[in-house]
This record gives structure tokens, sequence and C-alpha cells, in this order.
């Protein structure tokens, strides 16, 4: 009989990664869009991803790398006119994103975030230019990044989708 064809990468699912032996690429390589996609769909089934971070719009497409965090196209506008050195975004459904960025995403999220700015007392929808200019914001930005420098060394296994949650 015939031999199976070894499936693309490009189109391979986060759990074909991880069993082909493929679960650790290089943190600052280019994911795959099919990679891209089911991290995204899969961030979107949490509630809270469902809504902008910044305010109170519905179904973002945008997304904070900076902070982990999803937001409408409006707020990302703003995030965008605060400079890259405070907050760098990017489309969830047409840029690329390295594996670092979107352990960011996966490991932030707009719950996550939330939670902190009120742990903290600041509420969470207060203008977008003090927010991400706060104390609090920095002090998740290292919160985050520790993770994130866990998940590059782990791999997609870090990511809570690779863990069934």
């Amino acid at each position: 009989g015939r031999t199976p064809r070894k499936k693309a990468m490009s189109t391979m699912t986060i759990a074909e990664l991880i069993a082909s032996g493929k679960g650790k690429p290089d943190p600052d390589a280019e994911v795959p869009q099919a990679i891209r996609d089911e991290i995204f769909n899969e961030l979107k089934k949490n509630p809270a991803n469902r809504t902008c971070f910044d305010c109170t719009a519905k179904n973002p497409t945008w997304a904070s790398v900076t902070f982990g965090t999803q937001m409408c196209l409006d707020c990302s506008g703003i995030h965008r006119r605060l400079g890259v050195h405070v907050s760098f975004c990017r489309s969830v459904l047409m840029d690329k994103w390295t594996y670092r960025q979107i352990y960011r995403a996966a490991l932030g999220g707009n719950a996550r975030a939330r939670e902190h700015w009120k742990r903290c007392g600041v509420d969470p929808y207060q203008k977008i230019e003090s927010k991400y200019s706060s104390n609090t914001a920095q002090q998740y930005k290292r919160l985050l990044e520790k993770d994130v420098a866990d998940a590059c060394s782990r791999g997609l296994t870090a990511l809570p989708m690779a863990q069934g949650g």
C-alpha cells in the first residue's frame, strides 16, 4: 500500500504539533495561520475575550501583544497612538504572529488583566492613555513576561488549550 503523506506543519493543530515532537517551536518563528486561528478561536470561548478589554464593544478583532488583551478596532487605534513602546497591537485575523507573541495573548487574556487591575484598586475601564502608563500596567506586564518566558522554554504544552482548559 501507499504510505500516508505527512501533514504539512502549516496545517497541523496544536495537539498534532505536540504529538509529532514539534511542540517546542522557536519562540521568534512565525505561527502558521491555522495555529493562530485555533488559538484565537479557543480564546474566544472565554466570555471575557468576546468583549473589548478597554470598552464594552463586542467581538474584538485586535490584541495588545504587550498586555495579551483583546480589543476593538477603535481602541486599537488609541493604543497605536500611544506608541509601540507602550502597547504593540496586532490584528487577530490578518496579522502574522510569532510564538512569543501568541503566548502573551494565550497566557494573558482579558479576564486575567481585568482581575489584576481590579486587585490593584484600578478601574479596568479608565481612559486608555492613563491606564497603560500606570504602575499597575507595568506590574502586569512584568508578571506576563515571566509566564511568557516560561512558555517559550516549555513550548506549546504551556498553552491552556493544550492542557484541555
